[in-house]
């Protein structure tokens, strides 16, 4: 039987993000602040083992520019402050011709 479980993440300000390693199919479900900082909960299944997928979280501040396509995981306070956290979308890889392709 397969479960899922949550884990708290912390995530590093500046602009190359955080990068995590996680299980396909995992979810953010939440992002705070903490004791020592910036903090992503993720919600995914129980396991060390099986497919995994390379993401990338940064966070933004209010009126901060960032790439069109990132998608928006949440928003937390810190003060008078308002903070944003993205998930990047990594780069596709260009389109590879077929075996049959003709130059």
């Amino acid at each position: 039987m397969t479960r899922d479980i949550i884990f708290k993440y912390p995530l590093q300000h500046g602009p190359d993000g955080t990068v995590l390693t996680l299980p396909h199919g995992a979810q953010p479900v939440h992002a705070g602040l903490q004791r020592t900082g910036p903090q992503l909960w993720i919600r995914h299944v129980d396991s060390r083992q099986g497919p995994t997928d390379v993401r990338t979280f940064r966070i933004v501040a209010t009126g901060e520019v960032f790439p069109v396509d990132a998608g928006h995981i949440a928003t937390y306070f810190s003060g008078d402050l308002v903070w944003h956290v993205i998930e990047l979308t990594r780069p596709k890889a260009p389109a590879r011709p077929s075996s049959g392709w003709l130059s």
